[in-house]
């Protein structure tokens, strides 16, 4: 998003709560702005506009947004990940097909199912296990699992690419100073 697609919005949510601005300076409009840009910088101007939106159609507290509520508002305007029991109904089939073909059944799963079941083998396991045994503990780890990769994804989604990044390299050199 560029500076002037920010200022877009924070013009919008001016004119939407124009008593909460009444006493904002021009440099600090264009501090806002600034700041608007630099934090929605991966983010289309289109999903920014649309969220924004959600939140103004939805918000009834009489506040104006922060960064992280229209990022919020963003994602609930995307397409929703399948829940718990459809991922695990496609895991469910892998299972099926887990003892000789689990690497390919794997491969075929969703990035976040993949997560959930965190290697082809677990297939494997899986589908040595009696029936019961598989729709009972399998099914209650597996859905617990995914639904925090789910969250946890959902979560870094919200952060600039660049903030991701750093991330990631404290977490790799955090794994070579504990010796993993």
């Amino acid at each position: 998003m560029t500076v002037q697609e920010a200022a877009k919005l924070v013009f919008t949510i001016k004119a939407t709560y124009p008593k909460y601005f009444a006493k904002y300076s021009k440099p600090e409009l264009d501090n806002m702005i600034s700041v608007w840009a630099r934090l929605f910088r991966d983010i289309p101007y289109e999903n920014a506009s649309t969220g924004l939106e959600v939140y103004l159609m939805t918000e009834t507290d009489g506040f104006p947004p922060s960064p992280g509520q229209v990022i919020d508002c963003i994602q609930k305007a995307e397409p929703q990940s399948m829940n718990e029991s459809e991922a695990w109904g496609l895991v469910r089939v892998a299972i099926r097909d887990g003892i000789y073909h689990a690497e390919e059944r794997f491969a075929e799963l969703p990035p976040d199912c993949q997560k959930a079941v965190g290697r082809p083998g677990q297939l494997t396991e899986w589908a040595k296990l009696q029936s019961s045994e598989v729709d009972t503990i399998a099914a209650a780890q597996f859905k617990r699992v995914y639904t925090s990769a789910v969250k946890r994804r959902q979560e870094e989604a919200k952060m600039p690419q660049e903030v991701r990044e750093r991330l990631a390299t404290v977490q790799r050199e955090a794994l070579v100073d504990s010796g993993r």
